[in-house]
């Protein structure tokens, strides 16, 4: 039987774990990049007054009574104490980057309940930006060489 030999394939399987490196690590640049814009039109279409009805509610501890816009459903909640957008970050996990909120209510907003139609503020800031987090992956990934 003839025998081949392979000059070179230490360095081609060098070369593939590099390339597996350096694309890791373009993914999730990009993937982090592309979560702090979904935060960041998050946060803002929170910020930014919608449409919506006036409501009376009480100030925690001293109970002082204060206006409030409540979204209509449908629109992103309209900011009120601050602590929804206080707690919107991007999380870097093993598996993957997550951007959200711990906040119990957070969920209810987004998806609506029972008693409350969705008031949605994640979701569509991810809608908003999915062409340009598709460049921003192809832009990163792209560099590798």
């Amino acid at each position: 039987m003839p025998r081949v030999e392979v000059d070179g394939l230490e360095q081609v399987e060098r070369n593939l774990a590099r390339l597996g490196r350096e694309y890791g690590v373009a993914v999730a640049r990009a993937a982090v990049e592309a979560g702090k814009l979904v935060e960041g039109d998050a946060i803002k279409s929170i910020q930014d007054a919608s449409s919506g009805h006036t409501v009376t509610r009480h100030q925690a501890g001293s109970g002082e009574p204060y206006t409030h816009t409540a979204a209509d459903e449908g629109e992103a909640p309209n900011t009120d104490t601050g602590t929804l957008v206080k707690s919107i970050n991007v999380e870097v996990r093993p598996d993957g980057v997550y951007v959200g909120s711990t906040l119990k209510y957070a969920g209810w907003l987004e998806f609506g309940t029972r008693q409350m139609g969705a008031r949605p503020w994640l979701n569509p800031a991810l809608e908003k930006n999915r062409d340009d987090i598709f460049k921003i992956f192809k832009i990163k990934v792209g560099k590798v060489k």
